[in-house]
């Protein structure tokens, strides 16, 4: 039987969530950044995509930078928008975003590309089957989700902590999501997004958050496989899965 804990107190959320709720969240990078991300777009649109042989360089040439498919479900910000443009690429779009200094690329509906520092807030989606406006073998997101880049190099993977003890009262007191497409890297993404230092996955489905974690001591029951990566284990039955995020905190914390 699916456990369904409670929905998270939105107190708890308002106290973690940035400004803008959208998946791919910009940080105050200005707007000269924003117009210099849209020039080297142009730039990098005037020429084909081609590696050193000439041939148009595979989507499988950016595998270690794709962090994966994530939900966009709120009303498109302009200001986090690079570019609309129907030559949308995931290497016009990772140009893009680098260039104006930012950590994430998200591209979305076939040719829109949006930078932001934090991303998956709204958790993973199994969304992103839209070819790219100017690549037709790449994915480039789908209706409200984004085929999410690391601009640079893949971050390290959350630090697993171990398996620990949960109940009705959560250990880890912020559920970030529910969702089929779950794995660790996905609830580490939502946890470090909303500014937790730990996230939890139990059940295949849930992911927790919290900025403590162990209060119910340790567990041997996290042996249910992830939603969306049956090679990983989400936890159990009232049983978290925990892993450190990259998210810091002023005082306190690791």
């Amino acid at each position: 039987m699916s456990l369904l804990p409670p929905a998270s107190n939105s107190s708890e959320a308002d106290a973690h969530a940035p400004d803008s709720m959208r998946g791919l969240d910009a940080s105050s990078t200005g707007a000269s950044e924003l117009e210099a991300a849209d020039d080297s777009h142009r730039a990098a649109s005037s020429e084909p995509t081609a590696d050193d042989s000439g041939d148009a360089i595979p989507a499988s040439a950016y595998a270690e930078q794709y962090l994966g498919c994530f939900a966009d479900e709120s009303s498109p910000n302009p200001s986090h928008l690079a570019y609309n443009d129907p030559t949308n690429t995931t290497e016009h779009c990772l140009v893009a975003c680098k260039t104006a200094g930012y950590l994430y690329a998200g591209t979305r509906a076939r040719n829109q590309c949006f930078c932001a520092n934090s991303y998956g807030g709204q958790g993973p989606s199994t969304n992103c089957n839209v070819p790219c406006g100017g690549n037709a073998s790449e994915m480039c997101g789908g209706s409200n989700a984004n085929s999410v880049y690391y601009t640079i190099v893949a971050p390290p993977a959350g630090q697993y902590l171990g398996c620990f003890a949960d109940s009705m009262t959560r250990d880890l007191p912020y559920r970030a999501y529910d969702d089929q497409a779950n794995t660790a890297e996905t609830c580490v993404a939502a946890c470090t997004y909303h500014g937790y230092l730990y996230a939890g996955t139990q059940y295949f489905t849930e992911c927790y958050c919290g900025d403590t974690y162990g209060g119910q001591g340790t567990a041997l029951r996290c042996n249910t496989a992830c939603g969306g990566n049956p090679s990983e284990m989400c936890g159990g039955t009232y049983c978290n899965s925990v892993y450190r995020t990259a998210a810091s905190k002023d005082a306190g914390g690791d």
